[in-house]
């Protein structure tokens, strides 16, 4: 296994886990300000964060290795979906209270 497709993988476990973690925390657990959104955008961002989701499992299953720009923005996504997860617990924490 090259260094790339290392750091690759790393990227796609991360996206897989934080957006699935998210996909979670938006549409199974309870109290979600999703719920009150226009049906357009709740099955969107359903739709967009199971599709991203797949695609980074699909990657660690066959142990891609693309150029490097593109294991670049696997990582910004894998940071983002971190973000976004992260920020999103927390906020309903404090909504919570």
């Amino acid at each position: 296994m090259e260094i790339l497709q290392a750091v690759n993988l790393g990227c796609n476990l991360g996206i897989f886990v934080f957006s699935g973690l998210l996909l979670l925390e938006v549409f199974v657990f309870e109290d979600s300000p999703i719920d009150r959104a226009p049906m357009f955008a709740y099955w969107t961002l359903r739709v967009g964060l199971s599709a991203t989701c797949a695609g980074a499992l699909l990657s660690v299953l066959t142990l891609s290795l693309p150029q490097w720009t593109e294991i670049f923005m696997n990582l910004g996504l894998a940071l983002f979906f971190f973000w976004a997860w992260s920020w999103f617990t927390q906020y309903k924490r404090v909504i919570r209270k």
